[in-house]
């Protein structure tokens, strides 16, 4: 195993995206777990948090057209960064 700076960001962003799946696995888990009653607030946790990351997906595009502008910016870009949240939003307010 390499020990160099690049090996050790790859590190982190492994395991920064499998901690990011820590809160799906244990929510859907738990919605098996909890009394009858409970299953709609973790329900509601699980769905709160797939919108988060949801919004992080569409922070990507923004800064993706942030940093590689062209000489003229491109408006498409900042448009789509918000689509996925937007797509999101009535499935959240349910």
């Amino acid at each position: 195993m390499s020990t160099t700076p690049h090996a050790a960001t790859e590190r982190l962003i492994l395991a920064l995206g499998y901690g990011g799946l820590l809160p799906f696995a244990g929510l859907a888990l738990l919605m098996w777990l909890v009394d009858a009653e409970l299953v709609p607030f973790v329900a509601l946790a699980l769905q709160g948090y797939g919108a988060a990351i949801v919004s992080f997906l569409g922070g990507i595009h923004w800064g993706w057209d942030c940093v590689m502008r062209p000489p003229t910016p491109r408006a498409i870009g900042f448009i789509w960064s918000g689509a996925s949240y937007r797509r999101c939003w009535p499935g959240w307010r349910c």
